[in-house]
Order: structure tokens, then C-alpha cells, then sequence
């Protein structure tokens, strides 16, 4: 499996846990990293998030929010109801753990690949606020779906132009510029988190 195909399977996985969960999980690695290293951070976010999604406490979002998107139904992206309080109830109690998985996987993309790191905090960012906006009954969830849908598209492709710089060996442009977007992209994310845990 290409690493882009690898990426796309994985980001659609997590936008199928609860709301954000939209993932961006890119394979590519720094020419110094062992492939192994990334393949293995990959495959340990999906164990985590699966075991959060098969969990019998979220079982009431299963119906709304598939594992993978490529499997979300006609009926799912239409869906005009709003999350009821049962359904945020569960939200705000699965989704620390999700946080968890997420939160671990990007301490381990840093290392390598802070640019990468930077997209997908970024992404996570933007799927949270997705999310907050379920919560708070600004939007259906077939609104969300299709704006998680739209987040990881867009994250996949910004991740894609990051992978190919990387792997052709480009200098990164402005040293920065970078460690701003970085700490900006982490700081959004957190700062989301927040608004989300403060939610209970």
C-alpha cells in the first residue's frame, strides 16, 4: 500500500471517531527515520482509536459516525439531526481518550517530523472545532460529517505536498516562519481540547 493510500485509510478512520476524529496519519518519514518507526506510530494511533470506537461506551455514536468514512451512508452525510443529549453525553466521555490516542501519536510524528506534526495538529484543530460546534447544536450531524469530510480532504492534501517536499529532500523555506506555524497549529489544537474538556 502506497504511503499516500496508507494516509488516506488512516485519515478516514479517525474522522469516524466521534466528530473530530478525523485523522491525518501520514507514513512519511525523514530519510534519517526508520520506516518501521513510523509504520509503527501509525498502526498503534488505529489500535488505539479502534479500541475507543468498539468500546460499549460508544456505542451510541456508532450509528451516527462509521470507522472509516468511505462506509458513512447516504443517510448519514443528510442526517439533519442535531446530537442529542444522550449522544453529547457520550461525546464528552469517549473523547479524552481519543484526545489520549491522538495526543501520543503526534509526541511521536514531533520527533521526526515536526512540519508533518504541524498539519495534522492543525487538521485535529479544525476537526475539534467541528466538534465543539456539534456539541453546542450549531450544526446537524450531516453538516459535521461533511465538514470532517472536508477538513481531512483538505489535510490530505496539504500533507501530501509536505511528504513530497520531504521526500525530495527540499530545504524547508523559512526556519521561522515554521516555528510559528508549528507552535500555532499546537497551540489551536490545545487550545480546542480545552474547550471541549471544560464542556462537562
Amino acid at each position: 500500500m502506497s504511503n499516500i493510500s496508507l494516509f488516506r485509510a488512516q485519515i478516514l478512520s479517525m474522522i469516524g471517531l466521534a466528530a473530530l476524529l478525523a485523522g491525518c496519519a501520514p507514513t512519511v518519514q525523514r530519510q534519517d527515520q526508520p520506516a518501521a518507526s513510523s509504520q509503527s506510530a501509525n498502526q498503534d494511533l488505529q489500535a488505539c482509536l479502534r479500541v475507543v470506537y468498539y468500546s460499549s461506551e460508544y456505542v451510541p455514536l456508532r450509528p451516527r459516525i462509521p470507522l472509516d468514512m468511505n462506509d458513512a451512508t447516504v443517510g448519514q452525510i443528510s442526517d439533519a439531526s442535531l446530537a442529542t443529549e444522550d449522544e453529547i453525553r457520550t461525546i464528552l466521555l469517549t473523547h479524552p481518550k481519543v484526545q489520549a490516542c491522538r495526543n501520543a501519536y503526534l509526541d511521536r510524528i514531533d520527533q521526526t517530523t515536526p512540519t508533518i506534526a504541524a498539519i495534522v495538529a492543525d487538521g485535529y484543530a479544525r476537526l475539534e472545532q467541528s466538534l465543539i460546534d456539534l456539541i453546542e447544536k450549531n450544526e446537524n450531524w450531516g453538516e459535521h460529517l461533511r465538514r470532517t469530510r472536508a477538513i481531512s480532504v483538505a489535510s490530505q492534501s496539504e500533507l501530501a505536498a509536505e511528504n513530497r517536499r520531504i521526500a525530495a529532500g527540499s530545504p524547508q523555506s523559512n526556519e521561522a516562519e515554521l516555528a510559528r506555524r508549528h507552535s500555532a497549529a499546537f497551540q489551536a489544537y490545545e487550545q480546542t481540547q480545552q474547550i471541549i474538556n471544560n464542556m462537562k
